[in-house]
Parts: structure tokens; sequence; C-alpha cells
């Protein structure tokens, strides 16, 4: 009996765990398509534009920009600014709206 509540202890204590924060979505709001919203297709964006951005490890819906122009660019919902990528001519935020694609 012993053995079987250790056991039980250990499958328990393995299973449970934070989260990864990558993976949270605290807000619960679902994704209109707006702007900085992750996306799976240009489909899911008001823009037309769902951008890959390999290097920061998501996607979202973005707009064409003119380099140096980032004002154009707008912010995030949480009010972070995003700039035009030079290389890209591509509005680039620095995290994706917090909400979730349905």
């Amino acid at each position: 009996m012993r053995t079987l509540i250790t056991l039980l202890a250990l499958v328990v204590g393995a299973c449970s765990g934070s989260t990864p924060s990558e993976n949270r979505v605290d807000s619960g709001r679902v994704c209109a398509g707006d702007l900085y919203d992750p996306c799976l297709s240009e489909h899911d964006c008001m823009s037309g534009v769902c951008q890959n951005f390999p290097g920061k490890n998501f996607q979202v819906c973005s707009k064409g920009c003119t380099p140096g122009m980032d004002d154009a660019c707008g912010a995030t919902r949480d009010s972070q600014a995003a700039m035009c990528a030079t290389d890209t001519s591509v509005c680039t935020p620095p995290a994706a709206n917090d909400c979730v694609i349905q």
C-alpha cells in the first residue's frame, strides 16, 4: 500500500507544474483580426497580411509600411510601439496581442 501511495505521489508531482508563459492566454479575448493579433493565414486579418516573424517566434496580422515612418505602424493593444522593418517594409510589433484565434 505504501508503494502505491508513493508511486501516486510521484506521478502527481511529475504532472503538476506551471504552464509556460508563451502558451498561456490571460485575457481570454477572441482575436478579431486586428493589427498585431495572432493569425494563421491572411484570412484571419482585416489587413489581409498575416506575417511570420521567425526571430520573434510569432505570426501576427500586420501591414506594409515605409521604412523610417514608424508612426504609421501604431502600437499593440498594450501600447507597445511597432516599427517598420527596413528589410521587409512590414510593421513589426515587439509582441503579439493577447488573444485566442478561433
